[in-house]
C-alpha cells in the first residue's frame, strides 16, 4: 500500500447511505475502536471513496480495508466475492478481521492490524521496512527494502526505516486531520442504532435496581440498629404511666 493524499473536500462521509454510517458505528463499537478513527481509517484505505469494490492495482488489495487476497481466503471468501458485495455487507468482513486484533494494543493500532499486522502490540521500534534492504520479512516471500520502496511516505523522520511508530504517528496524524475537517463525522446520537440503545436501557435498568436494593438493605440495617432504642423508650412509657409520672 501506497501513502495517499488527503482529500480537499468536506464530509465525504455524508457520500456514504444511513444504513451503512449506523452498521460502521455499531461495528466499531462492537470492536473496540472509536467510530470517527474506523471510518477514517475506511476512508484512508478505499481513497475516501469507502467503496467495496476499490481495487489497488498493484497485489489486488480490495475493498473497505483493502483486503488482501489471502486475508479474504482467510475469512472464508474471495476479493471478487467482497467487491460484488455492498458496503454494508462488506462491514460484516471488516469486523471479522479486527475482531480479530489481540487486546494488547496501542492508538494506531487499528490500522496497523490492516497494514501490518504484525506490528500491533509491539514497542515503536519495530521494524517492518528499510531503504534498500534485501532481508526477506519473516514468512513472507519480499524483502524489508521493497516494503520501504512501496511505502516510504510513512517514513516520517527520514531515516531510511519505516517502524511501527512511523506508522502509528503518520495515521493518527491522518485520523485527527480527517476528523477535524469533518471528513469522517459521524451524528452519534442519530445514527446509534436501536439494538444500542435498547442495551444500554437495560444496562441502565440494571443498575437502578441494584441501587434500589442496596438502599432497602441499607433501610433494613437502620430499623434494626433502632430496634433496641424503640423498644426501651415504649418500656419507659409504660412504667411512668405505671407509677403515675414519679
Amino acid at each position: 500500500m501506497t501513502a495517499r493524499k488527503l482529500p480537499k473536500v468536506k464530509n465525504l462521509i455524508q457520500r456514504t447511505t444511513p444504513e451503512f454510517r449506523r452498521k460502521l458505528y455499531q461495528v466499531a463499537i462492537d470492536v473496540g475502536i472509536p467510530p470517527g478513527e474506523l471510518a477514517s481509517l475506511m476512508g484512508f484505505e478505499s481513497s475516501w471513496t469507502w467503496s467495496p469494490s476499490v481495487r489497488n492495482p498493484s497485489g489486488g488489495a480490495t475493498g473497505l480495508i483493502q483486503f488482501m487476497p489471502s486475508t479474504a481466503k482467510m475469512l472464508g471468501t474471495t476479493t471478487d466475492q467482497l467487491a460484488a458485495m455492498s458496503a454494508v455487507e462488506q462491514l460484516d468482513y471488516v469486523k471479522a478481521y479486527l475482531a480479530r486484533m489481540p487486546k494488547w494494543r496501542m492508538p494506531g493500532d487499528a490500522y496497523l492490524q490492516v497494514f501490518w499486522p504484525a506490528g500491533v502490540g509491539k514497542p515503536d521500534s519495530f521494524l517492518i521496512g528499510e531503504k534498500d534492504s534485501t532481508e526477506l520479512v519473516p514468512n513472507a516471500k519480499f524483502s524489508r527494502g521493497r516494503v520501504y520502496a512501496q511505502n516510504s511516505g510513512l517514513d516520517g523522520n527520514r531515516d531510511g526505516r519505516i517502524t511501527a511508530g512511523d506508522v502509528r504517528a503518520r495515521v493518527l496524524s491522518i485520523l485527527r486531520t480527517s476528523e477535524a475537517a469533518g471528513w469522517v463525522e459521524i451524528e452519534e446520537e442519530q445514527e446509534m442504532d436501536a439494538s444500542l440503545i435498547e442495551a444500554f436501557a437495560k444496562a441502565l435498568g440494571v443498575a437502578v435496581e441494584a441501587i434500589v436494593a442496596a438502599l432497602q438493605s441499607q433501610q433494613l440495617e437502620l430499623r434494626k440498629m433502632a430496634a433496641p432504642d424503640a423498644t426501651k423508650a415504649m418500656h419507659d412509657a409504660r412504667n411512668d404511666a405505671l407509677s403515675g409520672g414519679k
